[in-house]
């Protein structure tokens, strides 16, 4: 039986693909690079919540722990808005 985390990865991979799509769109029309970035973001983000889902229902054996895998998102994360930021002033 899966747990409730598993659940709510598969929710938010539901709400990143979403966004996704809609951070996409909004970058095509306005061609704002702060969109850019959010957009890998939120690919992150999606990925990093598929990785989680998919472990749910197989299992898959990785060289890396899933608190590696958050932290290497999160540093990630953190650096693109870092460069956005900067980039961006």
């Amino acid at each position: 039986m899966l747990d409730l985390s598993y659940y709510l990865s598969g929710l938010a991979t539901v709400l990143a693909v979403f966004i996704l799509i809609v951070g996409v769109r909004a970058y095509r029309k306005s061609r704002i690079r702060l969109l850019a970035y959010l957009v890998a973001v939120f690919a992150l983000f999606l990925l990093d919540s598929i990785i989680y889902t998919i472990s749910g229902l197989i299992y898959i054996q990785s060289p890396f722990s899933f608190a590696d895998i958050f932290l290497l998102t999160d540093v990630a994360v953190l650096l693109l808005f870092y460069f956005g930021i900067v980039r961006g002033s």
